[in-house]
Formats: C-alpha cells, sequence, structure tokens
C-alpha cells in the first residue's frame, strides 16, 4: 500500500503540479510580456458577462483603446452577441478553456474534449481565436500538446490586480494598475467575476487609471500574433 501512494503522489507530481509550475514561471513559450517599451496589453478573462462585458466595451470605446478577451467558450455560446460585439469593435479573442475548470484535477479524456468542444464553438461562430490563457494560469503535462494541436498562443500575465477579490475597491485596482503598470505588460483582468459585482469596481477603476497612464507615456494594445 505504501508504494502504491507513493506512485500515485509521483505520478500526480509528474502529471499536474510539475508542468504546471513549468508552464507558469519557466515556459519561454509561454507569453508573459511583449517586451515593448511603453506598451501595456489589457486581457480580460471569464467572460463574456451578460452585463460586464458590455460596459467594459463601452470604457474601452470612451478611452479609444483595444484589449483582448479570453473567453470562457460556454459563456460566449451563452452570449454570442457580446462576443460579435468584442470582434466588431476591433478586439481580439483568446480561449479560457469550455468550463473553467482546473487543469490540475482533470485528465487526458476531459482535458481532450475541452479544447475540441471549445474551438467547435468557435469555428460554429466563425470567431477566429489565436491565444489560449489556462483558468488560473494552470497546466497539466497535456494542455501545451493541445495548444498547439489547435495552433493558439499560449498566453499568462505579468500584472494582476487582485480585481476578483471581495476585498477589492476600485480605488485598490486603480493603485495596482497605476503602480505595477511596466514596459510590455500584459494585465490580466476580469470582465465576469466569481464574486458578486468585482466587475464593477473594475470598470470604475480603469476608467480612472487610462488617463492616468496615457499621460505617463504608456499606448495600449491588443495582442496580435506573431
Amino acid at each position: 500500500m505504501k508504494y502504491f501512494i507513493i506512485s500515485v503522489v509521483a505520478a500526480y507530481f509528474v502529471y499536474a503540479l510539475i508542468p504546471a509550475l513549468y508552464n507558469r514561471y519557466l515556459n519561454s513559450q509561454i507569453l508573459r510580456n511583449t517586451g515593448v517599451p511603453k506598451q501595456l496589453v489589457l486581457t480580460f478573462d471569464d467572460g463574456p458577462h451578460a452585463t460586464y462585458t458590455g460596459e467594459l466595451m463601452d470604457v474601452l470605446a470612451k478611452h479609444q483603446i483595444k484589449a483582448t478577451f479570453f473567453l470562457v467558450a460556454k459563456q460566449a455560446e451563452k452570449y454570442s452577441q457580446l462576443v460579435d460585439r468584442i470582434l466588431a469593435e476591433g478586439h481580439s479573442l483568446g480561449l479560457h478553456s469550455l468550463e473553467h475548470k482546473n487543469a490540475l484535477l482533470k485528465g487526458y479524456s476531459y482535458t481532450k474534449e475541452d479544447f475540441r468542444q471549445s474551438m467547435e464553438i468557435m469555428a460554429i461562430h466563425n470567431w477566429p481565436v489565436r491565444f489560449y490563457r489556462a483558468p488560473w494560469g494552470i497546466m497539466n503535462i497535456l494542455t501545451m500538446r493541445f495548444v498547439r494541436k489547435y495552433d493558439l498562443r499560449p498566453v499568462c500575465w505579468s500584472v494582476m490586480t487582485e480585481d476578483w477579490s471581495s476585498s477589492a475597491t476600485a480605488a485598490s485596482i486603480e493603485k495596482k494598475l497605476l503602480q505595477r503598470a511596466s514596459d510590455g505588460a500584459i494585465i490580466c483582468l476580469h470582465d465576469n467575476g466569481r464574486v458578486e459585482g468585482a466587475p464593477a469596481k473594475l470598470l470604475q477603476a480603469l476608467d480612472a487609471a487610462i488617463p492616468k497612464l496615457k499621460a505617463a507615456g504608456y499606448s495600449f494594445v491588443r495582442l496580435e500574433r506573431e
């Protein structure tokens, strides 16, 4: 029994924990920063949301900037008109999984179907998805195999603002945006928070922070395929 438990733990480390840490912090194939001076990339995870995604696009349009939206495929299918608007307004798309499940706890069949069903949804709607970000940035040993199969560019982030937290305020998010912005930063934000009302605080923070970041010389771009 002892050796069985050791084998199971070792297999879990090889399948999940080691790949998760390697891909999150070390894998050079995964984009974390554009490297371009005075350039920022705003990215938004977990959407679309019935209310907040449209309001977010209003804020982006007000400040005349483009962003990249990492979509949860089932949410995208549910709110397809919002995805059409995202594209119509010049933003780019990434995949953020089928239903936002943690890859550490998922095997081969689930991982395969996660990508297959997600990309099928995108293809049915003719949505050009070019990037992939794993939920929580966590990948198992199989994730990159399917990223390559579907010709997606894996993306992580270099800046978080904890906008999803129940303790976050518009002021705290704005402060972190201003303090953590740096050359080439890919900023991970959320337009569909797990905490009720969290995206509303983000919208206020963005509306206040964007003019200040522009005044500091930063420009905003969407992610582009090389």
